[in-house]
Order: structure tokens, then C-alpha cells, then sequence
């Protein structure tokens, strides 16, 4: 019997597939629009790539070789294994035309053994015609969405560089669900005050968020508790949570 009291994102992908899945991570070339001074410069302050992407995540190289690289480690271990290709550096929609985005999304699904797409976005870099899209490709395939949300407190974008508000976000997750796209939120918890503000966050999630992945950004001063002294280097903690529609839950950590 399993007593957890949350639904984890290993225990949720596995009631969608009959099989054993694995994302592998994809760094197609994009930027983000408070990188390229559209709406500002120097990116958001928590974000460094190169902290989460693989030795084959290499823009230099097509979508379809760092797909097989990532197989060829994976397969290593479960030979059977079928694959999701995450495009996750930087914003993954944040490309026009929309031909220029399709023809990255089907070389990925291209890949023998690569059953759907994890796309990582901001809110404010989809169009209604990238969601049609999306959302008639999900009907062929496995395709999510994952939001950069980061938090529900507008002060709290505003300090990190994000360029947009909350409503940006709680309007694109709408848009994104209404077209039945599963639909993931990124969370960043950094203090109490904004905790207690990301109850706002609730309204979106219970019918329109299918998982929501939130890490912990710990200080790295003198206020640091005695545990997370102990701990070298500790930055974060990434709590992962999965939830059906509807489904409400309780969240789990997952040390780093």
C-alpha cells in the first residue's frame, strides 16, 4: 500500500504510459526576451543553465543527435526505455515563424523511441496560434507545457527580472489547459511572506495545472539553518509535485 501523501511526478507519468519514460534534455538555441532586450537584459537572477544541462545538451549540435546522445545513456540501462524530448534551456517557444518552432518539434518526435514533448516556456512567449498548434499535436502525441511561474507575488517577479506579472501567467496556464494541453507550473518558495502569497497561486492549479515542480532557494548567509550549514554549497531543494485535474495534494521533497 502506498502511504504517500502527494503524488509524485514518477508515480503520475506512469498512469499516463504503459512503458518506463525518460525526459532527455534538449538545448535547441533559444533565448529568453529579458535576455535579448525585448523587455530587458541579464535573464532572470536565479537562472544559470549550466547548472541543469547535460554534457550533450550542445545548441552546436541538431535536436536529433542530442536526442540519440541522451538514448545512448539511458539505454544503457533499460534497453526498453522510451523518451520525452525536453526542450528546457531558456524559453522554447520564444521563435517566429511558427514553421520554425513545428520543424524543432517534429525532428524531436523524428527520433525513434521519443514519444512526446516536455516544452519549458515563459507565459509570456505563447500565441493562440502556438496553442492551436499545440493542442492539435497533443491529440497525435504526449505534449506538456511547463510554465516558468516562479511565484504569485508580483513584487517578487519584479526583484528576480522577470518581465512579467501573475496574471500573465494565471491567463497562459488558462489558455494552454482550455485547448487540452497538460499543463505544468514551475514555483520558486523562497521566504515565508512569499510563501503565504503563493496561496494565490491555488486558483490556477486544482482544474487547469497537471504537475507543478517548485524547488527552494536557500540563502547563503549567516541565516542559513543549522541543517543547511551542514550541507556545502545547498542552494536548493526541488519539491516535486504531480496532480491529476482536480486532484488535490500534498507536497514531497526530493533532495538534490
Amino acid at each position: 500500500m502506498n502511504n504517500q501523501l502527494y503524488n509524485d511526478y514518477g508515480t503520475w507519468i506512469r498512469t499516463v504510459f504503459p512503458y518506463r519514460v525518460q525526459k532527455i534534455s534538449v538545448d535547441a538555441g533559444f533565448t529568453c526576451p529579458n535576455r535579448d532586450g525585448s523587455i530587458g537584459s541579464g535573464g532572470c537572477t536565479f537562472c544559470d543553465n549550466n547548472t541543469f544541462n547535460p554534457p550533450y545538451c550542445n545548441p552546436a549540435h541538431t535536436i536529433a543527435a542530442q536526442l540519440e546522445a541522451g538514448k545512448a545513456f539511458f539505454a544503457r540501462k533499460y534497453p526498453e526505455m522510451r523518451y520525452l524530448a525536453y526542450f528546457q534551456a531558456y524559453t522554447n517557444t520564444y521563435a517566429q515563424p511558427l514553421e520554425r518552432l513545428k520543424r524543432m518539434y517534429d525532428e524531436a518526435l523524428s527520433v525513434d523511441g521519443v514519444v512526446g514533448l516536455v516544452i519549458g516556456t515563459r507565459p509570456d512567449c505563447v500565441t493562440g496560434s502556438l496553442l492551436d498548434y499545440l493542442g492539435e499535436l497533443a491529440r497525435q502525441v504526449f505534449v506538456t507545457v511547463e510554465y516558468g511561474i516562479e511565484s504569485a507575488n508580483d513584487a517578487t517577479l519584479a526583484a528576480i527580472n522577470r518581465g512579467h506579472d501573475f496574471e500573465c501567467a494565471r491567463r497562459a496556464v488558462a489558455e494552454t489547459a482550455e485547448r487540452g494541453i497538460t499543463t505544468g507550473a514551475h514555483v520558486i518558495y523562497t521566504d515565508v511572506s512569499d510563501n503565504k502569497r503563493h496561496e494565490d497561486g491555488r486558483r490556477i492549479c486544482p482544474q487547469t495545472v497537471s504537475h507543478l515542480l517548485c524547488r527552494k532557494i536557500y540563502r547563503t548567509d549567516s541565516k542559513l539553518s543549522a541543517k543547511d550549514k551542514g550541507r556545502p554549497g545547498c542552494r536548493e531543494v526541488h519539491l516535486a509535485v504531480a496532480a491529476r485535474h482536480g486532484h488535490r495534494t500534498k507536497m514531497g521533497a526530493e533532495e538534490p
